[in-house]
Parts: structure tokens; sequence; C-alpha cells
């Protein structure tokens, strides 16, 4: 999720927010965008699997798969944390 993605109504909510609030709705916040990045992995997944690759070719695109889920929930954890600590300040 790109930093600029977070209008100022959010940025608001954020700082009205109890703490406790507060990490609720970025939990909330990750948990949709992990929502979004798993549903395209399928699809992506889905794609490889018609065109038959074989089962080595299948495994090394898993793992990459996996890798860049990895990747991309710490980006988003990361970017959550940020929005956080600028809302706090």
């Amino acid at each position: 999720m790109d930093i600029n993605m977070v209008d100022a109504t959010s940025v608001g909510a954020l700082m009205e927010k109890a703490l406790v609030a507060t990490r609720d709705l970025i939990s909330n916040m990750v948990e949709n965008s992990q929502q979004h990045v798993v549903r395209n992995l399928r699809r992506v997944v889905q794609k490889v699997q018609t065109h038959n690759v074989d089962a080595t070719e299948n495994l090394r695109l898993e793992n990459k798969l996996n890798e860049l889920t990895s990747m991309v929930r710490q980006l988003v954890i990361g970017q959550l944390i940020i929005l956080l600590m600028q809302a706090l300040n």
C-alpha cells in the first residue's frame, strides 16, 4: 500500500482513535491488503497451472510467490507502522 493512498480522512480517523482502536484499524488494513495479494497470487498460480508447467517449474514459481507474499506483507506492515507513528506524532 502506497502511503499516498491513505487520504486525509483516513489520517484524521487514525488521529482520533484511541491507541487500541488504531491498532485494530491498522490490523484490519493489513488483513485486507493481504487478502488482496493472496487473491491475485491465486490467479497467477491458476494461469501457470493452465499452461501445463512441469512440476519443477511449479515448485520454483510457488517458492517465488511465497517469497513475494512475504515481502508484500512486510512492506504493508512497515508502511502501516510508519502511518501509525506519523498519526501519533
